[in-house]
C-alpha cells in the first residue's frame, strides 16, 4: 500500500534506482554469474530463462517495486556443517529476489564503503565484467584474499606478538536495528534504499516454528550485500585498531589478526576491542583467542608452505615434468596431513588438493574417506577432486562409501556427492556401472521417503533427470506434486525438470506448465514460459546456439551439466529446431556423456 510520502519521497529514488538498463546491466554482469559459480546450489535450468528475457524481466521487476507490489518468495533454506555437527542455517534465495537486492546494494555499496576506517579490513566484492558508471568495484576475493596475505606477512616480520582471534556467532548476533543505525549515521547512504533492504533481510531471515521476528542476525547468504553490511558493522573495531597499531593488523570479516610487541598489549588490545563489541551486542570468540609468538603466528599462516605452493604452481604452469612434479606434490601433502592444528591448515590442504587435480594424482583417494568425514570445511574440494578423476571402480566405491557409511550433519554434503556422480561420463552398460547406480538410487530412495524433505527431494530429482527413462522420471514428479507444489524453489527445479520428459507426456506436462505461468511466483512462472517458448519457437536469436554449443566444449571431454542439457532439451522439444543442421553437428560435436546421447537418441532420434 502507498502512502502520500511515497510519491513525494520515494518513488523518484526507486525509479533512478530501478532503471531497465541497470537491472539487466547488474543481472547479466553480477547476479547471474553469483548464482551460476558462486552459489553452492545449482538450477536445474542454469537460470537460462531469465538470462534470455532478462529485458523483460527488468521490465516487471521495475514495476513490481515502483508499484510496491514487491514481495520476496520463500527461500531454500538448508543447513551446511561447521564442526562437529553444529551445522549453519543458509538461505538460498530465488533468482528475482537476488536481482533486486543486488540492484539496491549496488547502489549503496559505494557509499558504505567511502566510510572504511582502514584499507587493512578487506571485504570482496562479486567482481566479473566491467561495472557501470555509478559503481565500483574493488578487486575480487581471490586478490583481496591474497593482499591481506601479504600485509600479514609483513607485519609478522615486524612485530613480536600474533594476536589471532574472531567474533563469536557473529552473524547471528547483529541486532539488525542497531545495524540499520549504524549505517544510516554514515550520513551519505540513502534511506530509501536502506529501507527496502532491510525490508527484504526480515522476509528472507530463517525464523522458525512461528517464532515472532526478533531483527536479529543476519541471514548467511554468499552474495555481496549481506557481507557488506556485515563487513561495514565493524568499521568501529578497524578505526580503533587503526589509531592502537598503525597498519599492523587486518580483518577479513571478523576474522581480525593483529602484531603487536608484547602480551601485555595484545591483553589490552583485546580488551578494548571486546568492549567495544559487547556495546554492540557483539563478543569475542573466546576459544579461538589466542596471543602466539612470531614463529607460532607464521606456522600458523602457513607462509613457507604457500611460498612452497606457488613454487610448484608456478612450475607446473611452465611445463615441469608432471611425473617428478607429481612425486613432490603427493609427498608434501602426506607431510602438511600430519599436523592440522595450524589456523590455515585447511587452506593449504584445499591448495594442495587443486595442484593434485591438475596433476591427476589418484594416490589421495586413500585419505579421502577420513579427510571428507573430519574436515567438513574440505568437502567440497574433495568432492570436486572426485568428480575431476572421473567414473571408475575406485571412485564410485569412494563415493558410494561417503554417501552411505559418513555421518554429516548438513543438506550441502548430498548434493555435492550427487553433483559428482552426474558430472561423472558413467557407460551406459556394463555390469559394474549399472550396480553402481542401481545401488545408489535404491539409497537415495530410501533416504528420500523416510524424511520427503524438500531438500531431499531436490537431491534425489537431480540425479533421476540424468539416469532415470522418461517414463521413471515422469511417474517421480508425479507421484510427488504434493511436494514440490507448495515450494517455491522445488516448483521452479521440477518446471525445469520437465523439458526432458516434455516430448514423451506432452498432455500432462502442458497442462502442469500452464497450471505454473497462471501462477504468480516469477521465479517458476519464468522457466515454464522459457520451456513453452521453445517448444513452439522456429528461429531462436543467436545467443542460444553459443549457450548450447561453446565453442570450447567442441571436440573435447568437457562436461556437459544437466541444467545446459535441461536447455537443450527444451530446445529439440521443437520439431523445426532439432531438424536444424546446427543443433544435429552441435549435438555431434559438443555432447559425449553416453547417457544424454542416449536419452537425445531414445527421444529425439537424433
Amino acid at each position: 500500500m502507498q502512502t502520500v510520502r511515497f510519491d513525494t519521497e520515494r518513488k523518484e529514488i526507486l525509479e533512478d534506482t530501478f532503471k531497465i538498463k541497470n537491472i539487466v546491466f547488474v543481472w547479466q554482469k553480477i547476479v547471474w554469474q553469483q548464482m551460476r559459480k558462486i552459489f553452492p546450489i545449482k538450477d536445474f535450468y542454469d537460470y537460462y530463462d531469465f538470462n534470455y528475457n532478462i529485458r523483460n524481466i527488468a521490465d516487471r521487476l521495475r514495476s513490481d517495486v515502483i508499484t510496491t507490489e514487491y514481495y520476496p518468495s520463500r527461500p531454500l533454506i538448508y543447513k551446511l556443517e561447521k564442526k562437529n555437527g553444529i551445522s549453519r542455517h543458509i538461505i538460498h534465495p530465488g533468482p528475482y529476489d537476488a536481482l533486486v537486492f543486488q540492484v539496491l546494494v549496488s547502489r549503496i555499496a559505494d557509499d558504505i564503503l567511502k566510510n572504511r576506517e582502514s584499507p587493512n579490513s578487506f571485504f570482496s566484492r562479486d567482481k566479473f565484467k566491467e561495472p557501470t558508471d555509478y559503481f565500483e568495484y574493488g578487486a575480487n576475493w581471490i586478490q583481496e584474499w591474497k593482499n591481506m596475505q601479504l600485509e600479514i606477512l609483513r607485519f609478522s616480520k615486524q612485530r613480536k606478538y600474533l594476536v589471532l582471534t574472531d567474533l563469536s556467532n557473529f552473524y547471528d548476533s547483529i541486532n539488525l536495528r542497531d545495524l540499520r543505525s549504524f549505517i544510516s549515521g554514515f550520513g551519505n547512504v540513502n534511506g530509501v534504499i536502506l529501507d527496502v533492504v532491510f525490508k527484504i533481510v526480515e522476509e528472507i531471515s530463517w525464523n522458525p516454528d512461528y517464532l515472532p521476528y526478533s531483527a536479529r542476525g543476519l541471514p548467511t547468504i554468499n552474495i555481496e550485500g549481506i557481507r557488506l553490511l556485515a563487513h561495514s558493522f565493524l568499521y568501529e573495531v578497524d578505526g580503533y585498531l587503526r589509531r592502537a597499531t598503525g597498519r599492523s593488523f587486518t580483518r577479513w570479516m571478523d576474522d581480525i589478526t593483529i602484531g603487536v610487541n608484547s602480551r601485555e598489549e595484545g591483553v589490552l588490545i583485546l580488551s578494548n576491542i571486546s568492549d567495544l563489541l559487547n556495546s554492540r551486542g557483539l563478543s569475542l570468540n573466546l576459544s579461538k583467542t589466542e596471543i602466539v609468538s612470531r614463529k607460532d603466528g607464521r606456522k600458523h599462516f602457513q607462509f613457507e608452505k604457500n611460498g612452497k605452493l606457488n613454487l610448484l604452481t608456478e612450475q607446473l604452469n611452465n611445463g615441469w615434468d608432471k611425473r617428478l612434479l607429481k612425486a613432490e606434490v603427493y609427498n608434501f601433502m602426506v607431510g602438511h596431513l600430519k599436523d592440522p592444528s595450524p589456523k590455515y591448515w585447511d587452506k593449504i590442504t584445499k591448495r594442495t588438493i587443486g595442484l593434485m587435480i591438475s596433476l591427476n594424482d589418484r594416490r589421495l583417494l586413500k585419505y579421502v574417506i577420513r579427510l571428507y568425514s573430519d574436515f567438513p570445511s574440505l568437502r567440497e574440494t574433495l568432492a570436486r577432486y572426485l568428480s575431476e578423476l572421473g567414473y571408475g571402480k575406485r571412485t564410485s566405491d569412494v563415493l558410494f562409501k561417503l554417501v552411505t557409511k559418513v555421518q554429516v550433519f548438513d543438506d550441502l554434503a548430498l548434493f555435492q556427492l550427487i553433483q559428482v556422480v552426474t558430472n561423472w561420463q558413467i557407460p551406459t552398460k556394463g555390469r559394474a556401472a549399472k550396480r553402481f547406480l542401481e545401488e545408489l538410487d535404491k539409497e537415495l530412495n530410501e533416504r528420500f521417503r523416510k524424511r520427503e524433505n524438500p531438500y531431499d527431494f531436490y537431491c534425489y530429482l537431480w540425479f533421476k533427470v540424468k539416469y532415470d527413462s522418461p517414463k521413471k522420471l515422469f511417474d517421480f514428479i508425479e507421484k510427488y506434486n504434493y511436494i514440490w507444489k507448495k515450494h517455491s524453489f522445488l516448483r521452479r527445479q521440477t518446471i525445469s525438470a520437465m523439458a526432458r520428459i516434455y516430448k514423451s507426456y506432452p498432455s500432462k506436462v502442458n497442462s502442469w506448465i500452464s497450471s505454473e505461468i497462471s501462477g504468480i511466483d516469477v521465479n517458476s512462472t519464468s522457466v515454464a514460459q522459457q520451456i513453452k517458448f521453445f517448444r513452439k519457437s522456429e528461429n531462436p536469436e543467436n545467443k542460444l546456439w553459443f549457450y548450447l554449443f561453446p565453442s570450447s566444449y567442441a571436440g573435447k571431454e568437457r562436461t556437459y551439466s544437466i541444467p545446459r542439457f535441461l536447455v537443450l532439451c527444451s530446445v529439440l522439444n521443437s520439431p523445426k529446431l532439432r531438424s536444424k543442421s546446427a543443433v544435429v553437428s552441435g549435438i555431434a560435436n559438443c555432447i559425449n556423456d553416453p547417457y544424454y546421447r542416449k536419452w537425445i537418441k531414445l527421444q529425439y532420434r537424433i
